[in-house]
């Protein structure tokens, strides 16, 4: 019996199903679908995401990925899932260590170091990150707002789940609200992070794009400081600024497991 492989990996905590759809036709209509079945944490491997790796048919790129958030939402970029489609790109594809793909933010450019560690040049930030004034009452505050590739506010403090889903849906932030990335900068360069993520409405152990956020939120504070440490619940992950607007961001990934699965199940 004909079998589908699908490879779940991690990338500092952040956790991903990634199938090879470079041979096979998956409908698009029906992707959304899979992905909710078999990222749920039901009936399914509790994962964050899912990642569909295609064929470029403009010969621009090694791959064009086609990318979910558990619920079966598209989101634009996650750095970390980038970070893990390079790593299979080398590994299960055949590919170099060095992998360019398109994205709904654009074109990415990664790289396969020692170890397992993967870099990826993230998506250039449209705009400096801004102060946005959120109404909760009568009352409101101030937070830092940037869009790394996905819109993401960023909170001084420890991690809150109720002001996460607050804020996560803020009016103020449109109809898709915001990732909200809580911070506790450590020392000027290092700090701790969580990120409340949309589409997979909770924390998650790691989060490529709100640690780049922290890290944009750090460097309005210290111009000068180009490189941070960000320590998530899963693993540690480094944002290095090559200018005020583009961030390189590097942290372990590694494959946790395969699943295999009859043509007919999916």
């Amino acid at each position: 019996m004909a079998t589908r492989l699908i490879s779940r990996m991690s990338g500092a905590g952040n956790t991903f199903l990634v199938w090879n759809a470079t041979s096979e036709n998956v409908p698009k209509e029906s992707r959304a679908g899979i992905v909710r079945l078999l990222c749920d944490s039901f009936t399914g491997f509790y994962t964050d995401g899912m990642i569909f790796i295609e064929k470029d048919p403009s010969g621009q790129n090694d791959f064009v990925w086609d990318f979910y958030n558990s619920d079966g939402s598209n989101a634009e970029m996650c750095g970390n899932a980038a970070r893990c489609a390079a790593l299979y790109y080398k590994h299960r594809l055949g590919g170099s260590d060095k992998v360019k793909f398109q994205t709904r933010a654009g074109q990415i450019i990664a790289e396969v170091l020692d170890f397992q560690i993967v870099e990826v040049q993230m998506p250039k930030l449209k705009e400096p990150g801004k102060f946005v004034e959120i109404a909760d009452g009568k009352k409101k505050t101030e937070y830092f707002f940037v869009n790394t590739g996905v819109p993401h506010l960023v909170v001084e403090g420890e991690p809150d789940q109720e002001l996460a889903e607050k804020l996560r849906h803020a009016p103020e932030l449109g109809d898709a609200g915001a990732n909200v990335t809580f911070v506790n900068e450590v020392t000027p360069g290092e700090m701790e992070a969580v990120t409340f993520e949309r589409g997979v409405e909770n924390f998650t152990l790691a989060c490529g794009t709100g640690a780049v956020a922290a890290a944009a939120f750090s460097l309005l504070k210290n111009p000068l400081l180009r490189q941070h440490a960000v320590e998530m619940p899963g693993g540690s992950l480094r944002v290095e600024w090559k200018s005020d607007t583009q961030a390189v961001l590097s942290g372990p990934t590694q494959f946790e497991f395969d699943l295999q699965f009859p043509e007919d199940n999916l």
